[in-house]
């Protein structure tokens, strides 16, 4: 999928299901917050998922699901998620941050 389609998809989604144990930080996760989309995923790399969706704990997809759609957290954590990226992720910050690395 190109990057217009990937972005048109994940602008009109509510949850990223992420099923996948094998990536550490998905990037497909930040595509997602970027868009105000929470996540479902059973890997919860520095506590992301649990605080912009939903950790699944056993395999149990269709509970997190349920809890996202029944109590509103679907929206709650993709803006907060959005947020998260609008501060931790911005072009400047990161230019500064390798800036800083570099000069080292």
């Amino acid at each position: 999928v190109d990057e217009n389609r990937k972005s048109e998809i994940l602008s009109r989604s509510w949850v990223l299901c992420m099923p996948s144990i094998r990536e550490g930080l998905p990037i497909a996760f930040l595509e997602a917050l970027a868009h105000k989309t929470a996540i479902l995923s059973s890997v919860n790399p520095d506590n992301m998922v649990s605080r912009f969706g939903y950790w699944v704990q056993n395999d149990d997809f269709k509970h997190g699901l349920i809890t996202l759609f029944d109590d509103n957290l679907w929206k709650m954590g993709g803006e907060a998620g959005y947020r998260y990226i609008q501060v931790t992720h911005r072009l400047n910050r990161i230019i500064s941050r390798l800036l800083e690395l570099i000069s080292r």
